[in-house]
C-alpha cells in the first residue's frame, strides 16, 4: 500500500518538475529569440537612424526589459 502511495506522489512530483522545467526552457528560448530578432531590427533601423530615432529608443527599452525579466 505504501509503495503505491509513494509511487503516485513521486510520479506527480516528477511530472510537475518536468513540466515546469520544459516550460522554463521554452520561456528562455523564446526570450532569446525575441532579443535576437529585435537586435537585427535595430541594426536595420540604425542604417536609417534619422527617420527612426523614436522606434530605436523603444526597441532598446524593450530589449532591456526582456533581459532583466526573470521567471521564478
Amino acid at each position: 500500500m505504501w509503495s503505491e502511495v509513494l509511487t503516485i506522489i513521486g510520479g506527480s512530483v516528477a511530472l510537475t518538475g518536468g513540466y515546469f522545467g520544459i516550460y522554463k526552457l521554452g520561456w528562455y528560448v523564446s526570450r532569446r529569440e525575441q532579443i535576437n530578432n529585435m537586435l537585427k531590427m535595430l541594426d536595420d533601423l540604425q542604417e536609417h537612424q534619422e527617420h527612426n530615432s523614436e522606434l530605436i529608443k523603444e526597441y532598446e527599452e524593450h530589449i532591456e526589459k526582456l533581459k532583466n525579466h526573470k521567471i521564478r
